[in-house]
Formats: C-alpha cells, sequence, structure tokens
C-alpha cells in the first residue's frame, strides 16, 4: 500500500497558541500514543522543536509565538509500520490580521492553505469563554473570529478539498465539561457555514497543555507555569487526515477495483458467450456440408447404378428389347443424363458454398475464441487487482478503525453536514457512519 504524503496547514491569529499546539504535539508523539508516533524528518527542526519544548519545562515559562512562517516535514508510524508523510506549515499569525504586508506572503497563503488536505484553525479557550463571562478577552475573540473567518472565506472561495479542523487550544482554562461544551458550541455557532458539508469533513477538536494551578494566569509568553506539562489529545487533529485518506482508500480504491472487475467480467462472459454461438454456428455448417456430400455421393451413385442398369441391359437383352432400348437412347436417355449432371453440378455448388460458410465460421469461431482468450486474461488482470484491492482495505480498514476509536468521545466530528461523533458523550459503536 503505497503511503501517504499530506499536507497541513495551520491557521490563527497571534496569541491563539499555535506554537505551544506544535511543541506539545511533537514532545507528546515522540513518546506516542496508542501506537501512534510521529518524528521530525530534519534533524536541524528536530533540534529547534526540542530545544523550545526545553523552554518549557525548564525555564517555566510559555515561549514566544512563531515570528516566521516554517515548514515541517513529519513522519507517522502505527506499531512501527509507516502509515504516511505530512508536511505541517506554522503561518505566524500576523498574517490573518495585518494589514501593508507583504502581498506575496498572503498570495503564497492563499495558495498553500487552498492546496491542503487539512487546515488546523486554531482559537484558545480563554478567548472564547471571555464571551459569557464578559472577561477583558472578550474583544481578542472577535479579532480571532474576525481573522479566521476572513481568511476561510478566502480559502473556501475556490476550493472545498481541504478537511477544517477548529482546534480549541488553551482547554486547560475550562474548569468544568460544560466550560469545554461552550467552546465548542460556540466555534459551531460562530463558524455555522462550514459545518454544512462545505468542507467534506469538519471536525472541533480540544487539546489540553496539562493541569494547572487555578491562579497561573493565562498562557501568555513569559507567563509562569503553574503546574504539570502533560499534554492530551494533541495527536487528534494529526491523525484526522490519516483517517480521511485511508477511509476514501478503503472506500473509492475497493469501489473502483470491484467496478472494473466486475466490468471484465462481464466483457469475459459476453465473449464465452460469443464463442459458444460462433461454435454452434460452425457445428451447423458443418452439419450441412455433410450432409450436402451425402447427397452428392448418393446422385452419383444413382447416376451408375442407372447407367449401368442401361448398359447391363442393353448387353443381355438387345435382341429383346433392342428396339425399345434404341428408342429410349433417342428419347430420354440424353435428357436424363444431362439432368442427372446438372442435379451433380448443382450439389457440387451446394457442396462448395457449404464448403466456404464453414470456413467463414470456422474462422469466426477461432477469432472468437481469441477474443474470450483475452477477454479471461483481461478478467484474471482485475481479478487480481480486486484481490490487492481488498488487501489493501483490510490494512486501511485496521487504520480506519484505529484511528475511529482515538476520536471517539473526543471530538466533534461531521461528514458532509451530519454530525457522525460528538465529545463528552458515550462511545458510539465502532466506525458507525464512517
Amino acid at each position: 500500500m503505497s503511503q501517504p504524503s499530506l499536507k497541513l496547514t495551520m491557521i490563527g491569529t497571534s496569541g491563539t497558541g499555535k506554537s505551544c499546539y506544535l511543541y506539545a504535539t511533537y514532545y507528546r508523539m515522540l513518546e506516542g500514543v496508542a501506537g501512534f508516533n510521529f518524528s521530525c524528518n530534519d534533524f536541524n527542526q528536530a533540534r529547534e522543536l526540542a530545544s523550545a519544548w526545553d523552554v518549557i519545562l525548564d525555564d517555566g515559562v510559555w515561549p514566544p509565538g512563531t515570528a516566521e512562517s516554517e515548514e515541517y516535514r513529519f513522519s507517522c508510524v502505527k506499531d512501527g509500520d509507516p502509515i504516511g508523510e505530512f508536511t505541517w506549515l506554522d503561518y505566524r499569525g500576523g498574517v490573518l490580521n495585518e494589514t501593508g504586508g507583504s502581498q506575496k506572503e498572503v498570495d503564497e497563503f492563499l495558495l498553500r492553505v487552498r492546496s491542503s488536505d487539512a487546515i488546523l484553525a486554531c482559537m484558545p479557550a480563554d478567548a472564547i469563554l471571555a464571551t459569557r463571562n464578559g472577561g477583558k478577552l472578550q474583544n481578542q475573540w472577535l479579532r480571532i473570529k474576525i481573522g479566521i473567518l476572513g481568511a476561510l472565506a478566502a480559502i473556501y472561495q475556490t476550493t472545498s478539498a481541504p478537511s477544517l479542523i477548529f482546534l480549541v487550544t488553551k482547554s486547560d482554562l475550562c474548569k468544568s465539561p460544560e466550560d469545554e461544551r461552550y467552546c465548542v458550541e460556540t466555534v459551531r455557532a460562530s463558524f455555522g457555514q462550514y459545518f454544512k458539508g462545505k468542507p467534506k469533513y469538519a471536525m472541533i477538536a480540544s487539546t489540553r497543555m496539562g493541569r494547572f494551578d487555578d491562579e497561573r494566569g493565562d498562557f501568555q509568553q513569559g507567563e509562569p507555569i503553574g503546574g504539570v506539562v502533560d499534554p492530551t489529545n494533541v495527536h487528534l487533529p494529526i491523525l484526522f487526515p490519516f483517517w480521511q485518506r485511508a477511509k476514501e482508500t478503503q472506500d473509492e480504491g475497493l469501489a473502483e477495483a470491484q467496478a472494473d472487475c466486475d466490468a471484465a467480467e462481464q466483457a469475459r462472459d459476453e465473449a464465452q458467450a460469443a464463442m459458444e454461438d460462433a461454435r454452434v454456428k460452425q457445428e451447423k455448417a458443418e452439419g450441412e456440408l455433410n450432409a450436402v456430400k451425402r447427397r452428392v455421393r448418393r446422385c452419383f451413385l444413382t447416376l451408375f447404378l442407372i447407367l449401368f442398369s442401361w448398359g447391363a441391359a442393353f448387353l443381355m437383352y438387345y435382341d429383346i428389347i433392342g428396339e425399345a432400348v434404341a428408342m429410349w437412347n433417342n428419347v430420354a436417355l440424353a435428357p436424363s443424363v444431362v439432368l442427372i449432371i446438372i442435379l451433380a453440378m448443382a450439389l457440387f455448388s451446394l457442396e462448395r458454398i457449404a464448403s466456404e460458410e464453414l470456413k467463414k465460421n470456422s474462422a469466426a469461431f477461432k477469432q472468437a475464441s481469441e477474443t474470450a482468450a483475452i477477454k479471461e486474461e483481461v478478467y484474471a488482470t482485475f481479478r487480481d487487482a480486486l484481490e490487492e484491492a481488498e488487501a489493501v482495505s483490510a490494512e486501511t480498514s485496521a487504520l480506519v478503525d484505529a484511528i475511529w476509536r482515538e476520536f471517539d468521545g473526543r471530538v466533534d466530528l461531521y461528514e458532509d453536514g451530519t454530525p457522525i461523533l460528538s465529545a463528552g458523550e458515550a462511545p458510539l459503536t465502532l466506525r458507525k457512519n464512517a
């Protein structure tokens, strides 16, 4: 099974937790969750990510945000087996809400996100909660919402391909399940148009950085960290495009292979039916030729008997019936012989026609047999392709199920505008509606 190479793009205004999410994901997925591991392919970038994480662990403060957009390439494995690669571009927050910047950077941003497999739109829980409590961050949420809405409008104006993941960062600030659901419902209400089938898949996922003291302030740059850093659910948004690609491979690849195999089988059956029809016609032509040959033989036998009988009678009884024989010779013999010869010639003509018909039907049968053999080979090829697709489907099915188990009860997921998963609810039956 070929391994996908996916493109993920993270967007969000400044201060939405994009950089911390990147560092936390790198840290958590090096260790691995549920058999899934990510690793950075570029060693220098890996060292930079590790160094940024050390700032969090050693210095006890939140690191600075992304000053420049940077692309990372990761490999993903499940239980040690590669399942694909993905590039992760972390755009600096100013791209969404700054004016007067580089038009080239904006154009490159739109080109990148429109060609992505998934877009991660970051929005912090504290800013969302401020809309309910009327806190000082309420205006920040409005700026975040406007920035992301504007970007999404530009992105999906020309495409509906990238899946959309609304990533609620800093969910550690939610003090209760009700707070978390409020964040989810606010996102759903604020971006409702993107949960109606365009894009095909939309997800809301909440991530946590750890367990912190109540009086720790917020997650702003340079703020002290009071508590235990222990990222959770950070892998879910990254696994999502792998789930989608595996699901599409499973559904579309198997369906396409089955359709090709069915078409090849139908063509083979039609060729075999044509061959059988040609065989019947050949046998019929052969039978007709044999019948004509029998008539020719009977005709010559009859002619021989007539001539023999006449000659014998003429020799043996010439004195007695000589005058009658002479009269018959003069009146009837010649016309009779002529008629017999004409009949023989007609029979010979029929034999020639029957021979040509047999030859034509034999050629048709040979051609039909060759065509049937070719169609049989084509069918065998497509049957092998179907078996391979079924084997791939079995592999992808296992991957789809494994990722689905990680999603179940942890994310809100929509497919074609229909909710198929909801976070915080009782786990759904495995792969329901998937």
